[in-house]
């Protein structure tokens, strides 16, 4: 900041840098406890707080009920879910208006402070309060090893375990549980056993069958 300017310019800046360190936009968190009922977190901002402007960092304080955003086709009725832990990064949104009618009601809300029960009350923004959580902010300490240049990969951080989807196979690595059953149009073959043409020998009466098709 340039202080050669008048006076007046200068406490006009300092004014502006206050007001704007209680203005909230987005921020790396830290996810204390999950909800998965409500699908909401309790989590932390990662940056400690400065006053108004000076060098006291103080630490954030604990924001809770906060929405968790993950891929989803409501409509569909349709999910991709992650387990989330206490300790997880997580990247945090700080919606423009309050929240808290949309999240609790869904639909389209007016937003309304609601330690309020009058339609003129205070419409908070860019509050603290008003957080959306997307789990899966890189940290670089915790950040998984080994990525992919041609795939999108379901993996476990050491890639022991992937399911990895490339633009003509799917690879699995590791051990495969399947609950039901495996409806396939094509051939399955296991090594060099074909799931089509594979048949079970009987030394009494020659063998189970042909396979069915």
């Amino acid at each position: 900041m340039d202080i050669r300017g008048s006076k007046e310019e200068f406490i006009e800046e300092v004014e502006f840098n206050d007001r704007m360190y209680r203005v909230y936009t987005a921020s790396p968190g830290r996810i204390e406890a999950f909800d998965g009922t409500l699908a909401t977190v309790q989590m932390t901002v990662r940056i400690k707080t400065i006053v108004n402007g000076d060098t006291r960092f103080l630490d954030p304080p604990l924001i809770s009920h906060v929405p968790v955003v993950l891929p989803s086709s409501m409509g569909g009725g349709l999910f991709i879910t992650v387990p989330i832990k206490p300790g997880d990064p997580c990247l945090i949104v700080f919606s423009q208006r309050s929240i808290d009618n949309v999240v609790d009601l869904g639909g389209i809300q007016n937003p309304v402070d609601p330690k309020s029960n009058s339609l003129t009350a205070r419409n908070r923004h860019h509050d603290m309060t008003d957080a959306i959580c997307i789990p899966g902010l890189s940290i670089i300490p915790s950040a998984p090893a080994s990525w992919a240049a041609d795939a999108i990969e379901i993996r476990n951080a050491a890639r022991t375990v992937c399911l990895s989807v490339k633009a003509d196979k799917i690879y699995i690595t590791g051990d495969l549980a399947v609950t039901g059953k495996i409806t396939a149009t094509g051939d399955i073959v296991a090594g060099t056993v074909s799931a089509k043409t594979h048949i079970h020998p009987d030394p009494v009466s020659g063998n189970t069958g042909a396979p069915i098709p």
